[in-house]
Order: C-alpha cells, then sequence, then structure tokens
C-alpha cells in the first residue's frame, strides 16, 4: 500500500473512532405512572412530549420528576400497562446522568 493511501487510510479510520465514541445524550424526564399491579404503568420517561417505557431503569434514577440527560436506544417493542395494551414504545437507557 502505498503511504500516500496509507495517510488517507488512518485518518479515515480516526474520524470513525471519534464519531463512534460520542455520546448522544437528550434531556429526559423520568416519572412514576403507578403501581403496575394497581393498573399503572410503572417508571417512565419523557423525551420530548413523547412517554417512553425503559427496559433498565436504575434504582437509583427512580424518582418522579426527576431530570436528567440520556443516550439511549428505542426498541421494536411496546410495553402493556394496566389494561393498555401497547401503552407507550419501550427504550434501553445506554448512558444516563442527572442534570
Amino acid at each position: 500500500m502505498k503511504l500516500h493511501t496509507m495517510k488517507y487510510l488512518v485518518v479515515f479510520v480516526t474520524l470513525i473512532m471519534i464519531s463512534c465514541g460520542k455520546d448522544d445524550f437528550v434531556s429526559a424526564t423520568i416519572y412514576d405512572y403507578g403501581e403496575p399491579a394497581l393498573d399503572g404503568c410503572g417508571w417512565v420517561i419523557e423525551v420530548s412530549n413523547k412517554v417512553y417505557k425503559p427496559v433498565n431503569l436504575s434504582s437509583q434514577y427512580q424518582i418522579d420528576g426527576l431530570s436528567v440527560q440520556i443516550d439511549f436506544t428505542k426498541l421494536n417493542s411496546k410495553a402493556n400497562c394496566g389494561l393498555a395494551i401497547n401503552a407507550y414504545d419501550e427504550l434501553e437507557i445506554n448512558k444516563i446522568k442527572k442534570e
């Protein structure tokens, strides 16, 4: 491989590594939508005026009205809440921090 081509390859790989390491945090608010045993939905997260059901919200963040920053992945599944079938889209929290 020529030195000229190798330089471009190194730059390209470096740019990819930098972009992959970037966190995409967004503002969110955690809410308690009631006890699931009593037809509530439990803990939910509101992001950009849309409510999601997290599949992995740590107990340390289970505080009603808590403002957080999250990096998340929207899942292709929906949560059942009480009598409501497929009430909310589910999400997986990749990273979370208090605001």
